[in-house]
């Protein structure tokens, strides 16, 4: 996944225009992605890579420096077989909405300018859970934000969940005139469940890719 995505930077990298526009970023900037998200770790065996939007204000303090906030609204693909497996047949549809702000350093003026960046945000994760069958059935799997320590009825599984934790990220990005594209590294605290196997912490770890335009 990351080899594609610095194989996407570069391509789009590729589109800009001379480096003289490029010294002329506006004080306020507004951005708009489209966003692959990818799930890692504990998340990665619980969800499939999905897909969003990114929405985002730039405040360019200086020629090099900035400060950017970003809202993001994603959709992730669910495992045929989690980590946490339900003993009966569970549609998942798993969703997240976070907001971040981030400190941004660009490299000098030039054709392609490359930055860093980091901050913090705050997320926001759902999973829909509706139970295919009319028996009772066992789930635990703290990614589902749900752990009943026996079968239960059908109608208690089948709900959305919910948990608002606090985050950090981190990442770099390629930026040529209106283009951009980068890639961050998310770190999102999480709600601890008992677990079978003793307490189990569900804390998000994703990498989404965005590439979009600067107005």
């Amino acid at each position: 996944m990351i080899r594609r995505c610095a194989a996407v930077m570069t391509a789009v990298a590729c589109l800009g225009e001379p480096a003289s526009l490029l010294a002329q970023d506006r004080t306020i900037a507004i951005t708009v992605g489209a966003v692959a998200i990818g799930p890692l770790s504990g998340s990665g065996r619980q969800f499939n890579p999905g897909f969003g939007v990114d929405l985002g204000v730039t405040w360019n303090i200086g020629e090099q420096l900035g400060l950017r906030f970003d809202y993001v609204r994603a959709s992730l693909g669910a495992k045929d077989t989690p980590q946490f497996p339900a003993s009966g047949p569970v549609r998942v549809e798993p969703r997240m909405q976070f907001g971040t702000a981030n400190v941004i350093f660009r490299s000098t003026p030039q054709k392609i300018r490359i930055y860093v960046t980091g901050g913090v945000g705050l997320y926001y994760r759902s999973v829909n859970l509706t139970a295919a069958t009319d028996d009772p059935i066992s789930v635990c799997n703290p990614w589902w934000f749900v752990c009943f320590p026996g079968p239960v009825s059908a109608d208690l599984v089948s709900a959305t969940r919910s948990t608002t934790n606090l985050g950090v990220n981190v990442g770099a990005g390629l930026a040529m005139n209106r283009f951009f594209a980068e890639m961050r590294y998310h770190y999102i605290w999480g709600p601890t469940f008992s677990t079978p196997r003793g307490p189990v912490t569900a804390t998000g770890k994703f990498l989404p890719i965005v590439v979009g335009v600067r107005f």
